[in-house]
């Protein structure tokens, strides 16, 4: 394939990198063979030129959507079906001296429409902020279960420990227990027991494999190192399996394995609003403030545990607090059998918060 081949397949490409890519390429011959009217049939050069503003968002994205597929797929060579394309992808360093490093421009990310600011004052990386909203996209790296927090650079240091736990639940589950959103209720709590019984054990796994998935170095070492990290995660396992007896103590304590006792009919196994696994028990009405239903069906959601870490922090904006809280006294004034839909749309909402769009 020479330049001109080239640039009919990917006619976003600067100069620069046509040089770079064809050393006998002379910008001069490219002004003149953009002049012919067959070229101009198809070729408009002008539709595929970035700028740092005036941009529509529809333009910034089709521009950086093809940029960030090539750079992906054929300069990184990220095959996004292979079987290690994850530990791949989080792992990627962006080049920064290459022609087409101007193509991470913040002005240029910012014209997308979704918001690339909030993204990154999460300590999160410009490298997950386009894959998540450029290329690959949201829904390609919720299918593999990539958390943006996952990503190599990260600014762990501001994750709480909350968060990090959520992180090794993902990586423990679905990427070295390989489970998957249909995965049955036996199966995953299987995978649960078996961390929880040898978790001390060193062949567990490759103890490796944390890092490789996202769990950086500073933050095992914040613990002390990754095996205080995995006996945290086998007390959440404990716990959300039901085996400790002090969850067991009188009605009034909540266990979520007696609410799956009490209601074996509902499926708890995925998340009510993502249709994803794992998932924790939430009380749409909080038990400290509504004691009398804690075992009410109609008040118990399953859904992930970034969700209800989402939730239970507070730190959300006050017009979405404020929803949430009205979602509470509609449910009080709800129908029996209708008292879940209440919170439909603030859910839905609250999803989109977590990782700004």
């Amino acid at each position: 394939m020479d330049w001109k081949d080239f640039l009919i397949q990917n006619p976003w490409a600067p100069p620069r990198f046509l040089k770079e890519r064809f050393p006998d390429f002379d910008e001069y011959d490219l002004s003149n063979w953009e002049k012919k009217s067959s070229v101009r049939l198809d070729l408009n050069r002008s539709d595929w030129k970035i700028s740092k503003s005036g941009m529509s968002k529809n333009k910034a994205r089709r521009i950086l959507e093809a940029v960030w597929k090539f750079r992906i797929t054929n300069q990184f060579n990220i095959q996004l079906d292979s079987i290690d394309v994850v530990p791949k992808l989080i792992s990627q360093r962006i080049p920064r001296d290459d022609a087409l490093s101007s193509f991470v421009n913040a002005n240029y990310l910012r014209q997308t429409g979704y918001k690339y600011d909030a993204w990154l004052q999460r300590g999160y990386t410009q490298f997950s902020f386009i894959c998540f909203h450029i290329f690959p996209g949201k829904e390609w790296c919720e299918s593999k279960s990539i958390l943006p927090q996952m990503f190599f650079q990260t600014k762990q240091s501001d994750l709480s420990d909350q968060e990090v736990l959520i992180m090794m639940e993902i990586i423990w589950l679905k990427h070295l227990k390989n489970l998957t959103n249909d995965s049955s209720k036996d199966d995953i709590d299987l995978a649960k027991k078996i961390f929880i019984v040898r978790h001390n054990d060193n062949d567990l796994l490759d103890r490796r494999d944390w890092g490789r998935f996202g769990l950086g170095a500073n933050i095992q070492k914040r613990k002390g190192g990754v095996k205080s990290w995995e006996k945290l995660l086998a007390n959440k396992f404990i716990n959300d399996l039901g085996l400790n007896d002090n969850n067991l103590e009188d009605s009034e304590r909540w266990s979520s394995s007696k609410f799956k006792k009490k209601f074996p009919n509902i499926n708890t196994t995925k998340c009510l609003y993502t249709n994803s696994i794992p998932t924790e028990l939430h009380h749409l009405l909080p038990r400290a403030e509504y004691p009398e239903l804690i075992y009410d069906e109609e008040n118990v959601v399953p859904i992930t545990p970034s969700i209800h870490a989402f939730i239970t922090r507070g730190k959300w904006e006050d017009s979405l607090k404020k929803e949430y809280l009205n979602c509470q006294q509609k449910w009080l004034q709800a129908p029996k059998g209708s008292k879940k839909k209440c919170f439909d749309a603030v859910m839905k909402k609250i999803i989109d918060a977590m990782n700004p769009n």
